[in-house]
């Protein structure tokens, strides 16, 4: 159990680095999971088939890759996500309908779904309590955590190999690529590899097919519309051919209901809202510096609503810090107030790396929009200039 596991300091900090990050506090507790229900029990190191012994050549590729996985993802994503400005610990639900399963069928099975997990328990307890070949599916809506759960969960796995690099090694990737040529998973996978974390083609495919890795997949909502249902069909694919190779997968909940396909995981969890409760308890904790923004949420319900989301609420916080119930523009709708918003928050970050001049916040909107644009183009959703 790492030390940030044991964290459990739930503590609100401000600072001048927006990229600070602070991980969300859990309980370093694991849940074991039976058909009916889930108890708490501690944590242990869950021994993995897959190890076998190393040559130096491969240890050294495999470090590459952790490193690789660490620099672009933990700490170029995670820990510089906005997420982690606003420290509140997310709650989860089970939604093992959203699956295909052979239990769908059974009534008594079906009326267990939608359960709360007890407060504390993280993806990496419920993922650690499926066993061999544990797969798991996470849902949400835009901006509610997905990926931030995601990432967590994938740190929290690196953390736990230590220096024993024979374990399998989480690689996250995300599948919006694969509908350019719409390969095989398994094809798909060594391409990503090679481009993304520069490992050979021959080394990703015996990584593959030796289930040498923990695949963590974000964005399946952001595979084009009309190829999503064929990118599940070939991850079940995927999953019948590499039965022992650890999947996570993670979506926006509306856009994974509307598909006829459904992926064959072992679980599925959804990270719920925030509630007006923890709205209310993370402003008092923060204290005068949010006093402004309190006073707007109390007497605005469809603003406050807007906040239920744990990336809205870090962008509100980090762009109405210290700002008085006057400073904030707050009249109109909700869409008035989303528009002000982000222009305020661009205008705070440009104050915050000391830069004023108009004219250079201008040509830096119009290099985002041409980036944004080639992203695009590219089917990314994660800019990396080696990549454009």
């Amino acid at each position: 159990m790492t030390a940030e596991n044991q964290s459990d300091d739930r503590s609100i900090h401000f600072q001048d680095n927006v990229d600070r990050s602070v991980i969300v506090p859990g309980d370093g507790n694991t849940v074991t999971y039976t058909t009916n229900v889930f108890s708490v029990v501690g944590v242990e190191k869950i021994p993995s088939e897959h190890s076998h012994t190393l040559s130096k050549q491969e240890y050294r590729w495999r470090q590459v890759l952790v490193d690789n996985v660490k620099h672009y993802w933990i700490e170029g994503v995670l820990e510089k996500s906005l997420h982690n400005q606003a420290l509140i610990e997310l709650g989860l639900e089970e939604r093992i309908h959203a699956i295909a399963s052979p239990l769908s069928g059974v009534q008594e099975f079906l009326n267990k779904t939608g359960r709360t997990f007890p407060e504390g328990t993280q993806a990496t307890n419920i993922f650690d309590a499926l066993g061999a070949g544990r797969t798991l599916l996470i849902l949400g809506e835009p901006g509610a955590g997905k990926t931030t759960t995601l990432l967590k969960l994938a740190q929290s796995l690196i953390s736990r190999m230590g220096d024993d690099l024979s374990q399998p090694i989480p690689v996250i990737l995300n599948l919006s690529s694969w509908a350019k040529k719409r390969q095989p998973i398994s094809e798909w996978l060594v391409q990503e590899l090679y481009e993304t974390f520069q490992a050979s083609k021959s080394l990703g495919k015996t990584w593959i097919k030796e289930e040498q890795l923990t695949l963590c997949l974000d964005g399946l909502d952001e595979v084009a519309a009309q190829h999503r249902n064929a990118c599940v069909r070939s991850l079940n694919q995927f999953i019948q051919d590499h039965g022992r190779t650890e999947v996570v997968v993670c979506s926006r909940i509306a856009d994974y209901e509307a598909l006829s396909e459904r992926l064959r995981l072992k679980s599925a969890i959804y990270v719920q809202p925030l509630t007006v409760n923890q709205i209310d308890q993370y402003l008092e904790r923060a204290g005068e510096q949010l006093t402004g923004l309190k006073t707007v949420l109390n007497q605005n319900a469809e603003v406050k609503a807007f906040a239920f989301s744990p990336l809205i609420l870090s962008v509100m916080s980090l762009a109405y810090q210290n700002l008085s119930l006057a400073e904030i523009p707050h009249e109109g709708n909700v869409e008035t107030f989303r528009q002000r918003l982000f222009d305020t928050y661009i205008e705070r970050m440009y104050e915050r790396r000391g830069t004023r001049n108009r004219f250079q916040h201008s040509r830096a909107k119009q290099g985002l929009v041409r980036i944004a644009q080639k992203i695009k183009k590219a089917s990314q959703t994660v800019f990396s200039s080696v990549r454009m």
